[in-house]
């Protein structure tokens, strides 16, 4: 897959040739790197941490994100540029210009050259400079919660698909098993030791099983576009499914709280609204300038200096009440900015509590439903043994494989499902911030799951 070079401040640009590579930006704050991507590309069997890493190639929630980074930069440039003087070239024609009251030294139709460095207007330009500086702050963190995010999307929809596709595989396997016992039982009942009826029941639940391969195959095209749509990975790459889950949590909810991405927006956005508010009670300080004209061409020569300098100040008496209104909308708005951290923090607190007991119960029920697949393995070949030597009946061979067919099944939702939840709770808490996604990229092996 080929890939763009960057700009030289290391922004992504999606483009007909392919995804662009990682840039320092995005690495920063998805701790993955573009060896990882280039070590996923070469890659035929993909890992949750391989999906990962090519997706934010693709992904144009990244790349929005970014853009609104660079657009910050440029805000940042508006502000420096408010404390530099303007200067720009003047001209002007008098009508009429043979007036003598028109014939000033600098007003009458000539050319000159005006300069005007503010010193301060207000509190504009302290203020302005102060909201890009936290906005440039805001955007960068807004990029590693898009980042998180996609981390959870990916997660899902590679879970997703790796969940069919075993219900599919489980299914053909538990098919075949019904046609090898097919087999034996057309065997038996021409010898006479069975009966047609229980050829016609076998016959029966293979014809189920097709029926339900064929809905699992739909379901699988399904789940492949989804990860295509959420990935851009091709739709045919084979997933890792013997991929462990990452090793166990263990942390602190408060450093979780300090941790978390949505937490550290809402905080500078009260930052930002308070830059807001002092823009807003500037209106009603002075202005302070110095400005000055240089005469490059006059038509009518008055004689004089080509040049003058002056200090001015204006003092705002009366705005139609324009001024004290933005302040009050200004003191709302922070107060809105803290009422929204004070839900942040409410939000995340729940969803830190929340992810931690679906991590800690789904791993509970996961040893349980290997102790029942244990079981029911078990059950379903002692059962087939005790069916050779004549002891049980067809019907407790089918009842004891449908019974495995199903333990597989709730085990492997169970155990993806797990998985899931350990990468949700590693994004809840933060720990898979930035350096931390590393715990995906080489999961321990010998997880829950595999013992």
């Amino acid at each position: 897959m080929p890939f763009l070079f960057f700009c030289s401040f290391a922004l992504p640009a999606l483009g007909a040739d392919g995804p662009p590579r990682l840039n320092a930006l995005i690495s920063e704050a998805t701790g993955v790197t573009a060896g990882d991507v280039d070590k996923a590309e070469g890659k035929k069997t993909l890992t949750l941490f391989d999906a990962y890493a090519l997706t934010l190639g693709n992904a144009e929630k990244i790349a929005i994100s970014v853009e609104e980074y660079a657009q910050s930069l440029a805000r940042r440039w508006q502000a420096l540029g408010a404390f530099l003087p303007r200067v720009s070239l003047k001209a002007q024609k008098m009508y009429p210009d043979n007036e003598p009251s028109n014939r000033t030294t600098y007003y009458g139709t000539g050319v000159s050259l005006y300069g005007r460095q503010p010193i301060v207007t207000g509190l504009d330009e302290w203020a302005l400079f102060s909201y890009a500086r936290h906005d440039k702050l805001l955007k960068k963190i807004r990029l590693s919660e898009t980042a998180s995010d996609l981390l959870l999307d990916v997660a899902r929809s590679y879970y997703r698909l790796l969940q069919v596709e075993k219900g599919l595989k489980n299914r053909e396997e538990m098919a075949g098993h019904y046609r090898r016992m097919l087999g034996e039982l057309n065997r038996r009942v021409a010898l006479g030791r069975s009966r047609k009826s229980e050829v016609l029941r076998t016959r029966s639940q293979i014809s189920k099983l097709e029926a339900e391969i064929k809905s699992q195959k739909n379901e699988l095209a399904r789940a492949r576009l989804e990860f295509n749509v959420v990935t851009g990975i091709p739709p045919d790459v084979t997933l890792d499914e013997n991929e462990p889950t990452s090793t166990d949590f263990s942390g602190e909810e408060g450093d979780a709280m300090a941790r978390r991405w949505d937490v550290k927006a809402a905080a500078r956005e009260i930052e930002l609204a308070r830059a807001r508010l002092l823009a807003a009670r500037g209106g009603h300080l002075p202005s302070v300038y110095l400005e000055g004209s240089y005469k490059l061409y006059q038509k009518h020569d008055m004689g004089g200096r080509d040049y003058f300098f002056a200090l001015g100040a204006e003092l705002p008496l009366f705005s139609g009440g324009i001024v004290s209104a933005r302040v009050e909308e200004a003191e709302s708005m922070v107060k809105q900015a803290k009422l929204r951290d004070s839900l942040v923090r409410r939000s995340a607190r729940k969803d830190i509590v929340d992810a931690l007991q679906s991590y800690e119960s789904s791993k509970n029920e996961m040893a349980a439903y290997k102790e029942a697949l244990d079981s029911a393995v078990n059950n379903y070949a002692v059962t087939l043994n005790e069916y050779r030597l004549n002891l049980v009946t067809i019907l407790d061979v089918l009842t004891s494989l449908t019974f495995m067919q199903s333990a597989r099944d709730d085990y492997d939702r169970v155990m993806l499902q797990h998985r899931y939840n350990r990468v949700r709770l590693g994004v809840a808490t933060g720990e898979f911030n930035g350096n931390g996604i590393g715990a995906l990229r080489t999961p321990p092996a010998g997880g829950p799951e595999e013992k």
